[in-house]
């Protein structure tokens, strides 16, 4: 049976006294239990504190923050094949040495980018990406990664800036737990983040041909390539030259570098390239390419993207003898008809030939006039021409010397040709039947028989 004293003291634990909030005594027993209930939940609470830091569910720091930039130069030129490398880096901070939580050495941080893939799009930038999606790997936070892509720089990219994006796609660690048997648990997260890639797109000088117009550009002679160019580019060329490039080989350029000057967005300009054409170059259209070398805005010295065109190699004046050989025999002369025909694709101005024969073979008069000469024209030109009696029967030649006028006005000497001479043996009858000493004789004869005849029809 409890005292009054002692229900009063259990009382106490369970109401106020008048309301007024007072606590009433507690008796012994009952202090007693509650200090072992708080003995118990302190060693609960002592042995728990270690598994706060060290046991389940907590996130570290901060996530993965991908960052990138192009290696080296950023800045590249219209219609143009660049191979880029992209770094690419985590800034992210760890914050955990902040909270003051320590883990152990194999956890994985949070702020690491796991297998790390990079798709490269061109954003706003008027490119072509050609390469695939490239692998960085893993990226923990202050590292950086490196891959690279090739792009091209379309042909008509304007200047500016522009932003490539990287579609990062990266998992990370979004919580993590330590089991009981020290392992560590984790929980992963799989994002796809873009990351802006900064580049430059510079102007350029771009030629673009308006004309082409050529000159004697002949097997074998030296000619003239007039060009009518423009910059459709959206850069000034300051010192700017023209330069040709053959790309068959069988044009060589005397100046194959023509000064232009300042050269504008918009201006047009001409420029007029000496070249020889090798002897026995191919008729027909050859290929050839012309760049602009410039300095730049930035005081760099850049070479234009290049405008191929095509150059066209024509016979030209080209003449032709189709009269033939020249049938003689020593001794004799005769007025013999030498056909002269310009069988090209141009056309001869003051056209004039002189023979040059062997020193057996006599032309009296060897030069001739000939004027104009056109295309698939031929004219006639006799000339008298004779061959010493001493001369064996063997072939003779006769070579010509023609200088013509191309359309500019130019003095050529075409390519030689040569007429043979076809000596035959003597006609012994017709030498006999030509000779005035046998003719004198034969009409001698005929008289002598006249007179014999009309003798005997006297008697």
């Amino acid at each position: 049976m409890y005292s009054k004293k002692h229900a009063d003291g259990y009382k106490s634990l369970t109401a106020s006294e008048n309301g007024r909030g007072k606590r009433l005594p507690i008796s012994a027993h009952a202090a007693a239990n509650v200090a072992a209930y708080a003995a118990i939940f302190a060693v609960l609470l002592i042995l728990a504190v270690p598994c706060v830091s060290a046991a389940g569910e907590h996130t570290v720091g901060s996530t993965p923050v991908l960052s990138g930039y192009v290696s080296g130069t950023n800045y590249f030129y219209p219609q143009s094949n660049v191979q880029i490398t992209i770094i690419l880096e985590n800034a992210a901070v760890d914050k955990s040495a902040i909270r003051g939580v320590q883990y152990t050495t194999d956890a994985i941080e949070t702020t690491t980018a796991l297998n790390t893939i990079g798709s490269l799009t061109p954003g706003d930038a008027p490119v072509t990406v050609k390469t695939e999606r490239q692998m960085f790997g893993n990226i923990p936070a202050g590292s950086s990664a490196t891959e690279s892509y090739q792009i091209n720089i379309n042909e008509n990219a304007p200047a500016g800036l522009y932003n490539l994006i990287l579609e990062a796609e990266y998992s990370y660690v979004k919580y993590s737990n330590i089991l009981p048997n020290g392992m560590w648990d984790y929980t992963y997260q799989t994002v796809v983040v873009p990351v802006e890639i900064p580049i430059e797109i510079r102007g350029v000088v771009k030629p673009e041909i308006l004309s082409v117009d050529t000159e004697s550009i002949t097997p074998g002679l030296n000619g003239k390539i007039t060009l009518v160019i423009k910059n459709a580019g959206y850069e000034t060329g300051t010192n700017a030259a023209a330069e040709l490039t053959s790309q068959g080989g069988i044009i060589r350029y005397i100046d194959g570098s023509v000064y232009i000057g300042d050269f504008k967005p918009g201006d047009v300009t001409e420029v007029v390239f000496n070249a020889e054409v090798k002897d026995g170059a191919g008729i027909g259209v050859h290929p050839e390419k012309l760049t602009i070398q410039y300095t730049d805005k930035y005081g760099q010295t850049v070479k234009s993207t290049s405008e191929n065109f095509g150059i066209p190699v024509t016979n030209g004046v080209k003449f032709a003898i189709p009269s033939g050989s020249i049938k003689i025999a020593p001794g004799e002369s005769g007025r013999y008809e030498i056909v002269l025909k310009n069988v090209g694709d141009n056309t001869a101005y003051d056209t004039k030939i002189r023979l040059i024969p062997e020193s057996e073979v006599k032309i009296d008069d060897n030069s001739a006039s000939v004027g104009k000469l056109a295309p698939g024209e031929s004219v006639t030109l006799p000339f008298n021409i004779a061959i010493d009696s001493s001369a064996e029967a063997i072939p003779y030649s006769i070579s010509t010397e023609i200088k013509y006028r191309d359309a500019s006005d130019r003095l050529i000497l075409a390519k030689q040709i040569k007429i043979e001479v076809d000596t035959q043996p003597p006609n012994v009858l017709l030498n006999m039947i030509t000779n005035p000493i046998t003719i004198l004789v034969i009409i001698g004869a005929i008289l002598v028989a006249i007179y014999y005849k009309r003798q005997r029809k006297d008697d």
